[in-house]
């Protein structure tokens, strides 16, 4: 992953969140990278991005292509675990739906094909 095109992937991505007034945060091995690393993990092949499902709104996903973004595919269903990839340059972001349950958060996690 080139992790140029990858850190102006996430700018442009984030900025359109915060235009939306969507709270975001990183997630798994792109938060890791940055916590641990302070940079991109070096062989990392994706970025994660959270946030909140209630603060997601479906024209974000123009807004998105408006700038590049292309939808790769869609798993989950909305409130019951979601996630969306998006792909520019070859690079893909991986957007993830969190829920909060009383005192919980917790978000489902695709593999295989989405099982």
């Amino acid at each position: 992953m080139d992790k140029t095109q990858a850190l102006n992937n996430l700018i442009d991505f984030t900025n359109v969140l915060e235009y939306n007034k969507v709270r975001w945060f990183l997630a798994f091995g792109t938060c890791l990278g940055a916590y641990r690393e302070g940079k991109i993990i070096g062989h990392d092949k994706d970025m994660d991005i959270g946030i909140m499902a209630e603060d997601f709104d479906f024209s974000i996903l123009s807004q998105m292509q408006e700038i590049g973004f292309e939808v790769k595919f869609i798993f989950g269903m909305r409130f019951l675990g979601y996630e969306i990839a998006f792909t520019r340059n070859d690079i893909k972001i991986d957007l993830i739906f969190y829920y909060k349950k009383d005192d919980k958060i917790w978000n489902a996690l695709w593999k295989n094909g989405g099982r």
